[in-house]
């Protein structure tokens, strides 16, 4: 069974701006199933987080108007490509905007090479039992 470990604000090891999220930069793990996450890639095509099973997963909750995430966005996709190959892989969940446009201008922007889910509703975001944004989930590969 997957294990949640929930890193509040930043991904510490990734090196990110310092944590100003929505618990303060503590580090909260949990013992808990990873929430099926599956919806719409920001490309439209199925995602879901099952796909990366047998990996360790980060999940990075994140939205075009969160500040924080826009400061944390860089070094995101700096770890990303560092541990890419590595037997750990990413995946963004988009949650409560409406349209791709934004999203999609945000992952060209930043170069972001890892999928998102669009979560326009906010439940697989909800699910994660995130309390704000920025917000980052470890998962380990079991």
């Amino acid at each position: 069974m997957r294990t949640l470990l929930a890193i509040a604000a930043c991904l510490t090891l990734a090196g990110c701006s310092s944590a100003s999220g929505a618990n303060g930069g503590l580090v909260r793990v949990e013992d808990r199933p990873l929430p099926a996450l599956e919806g719409k890639g920001l490309d439209g095509a199925p995602l879901s987080a099952a796909a990366f099973r047998g990996k360790v997963l980060v999940v990075s909750v994140w939205a075009t108007w969160c500040l924080d995430c826009e400061r944390d966005q860089p070094g995101f996709v700096r770890v990303a490509g560092r541990y890419a190959g590595k037997g750990v892989a990413f995946l963004g969940v988009n949650p409560e905007e409406t349209s791709t446009a934004q999203p999609l201008a945000w992952v060209r922007r930043y170069d972001v090479p890892y999928p998102s889910i669009e979560d326009p509703s906010g439940r697989s975001a909800a699910s994660l039992g995130y309390t704000g944004l920025p917000a980052t989930y470890v998962v380990d590969r079991d």
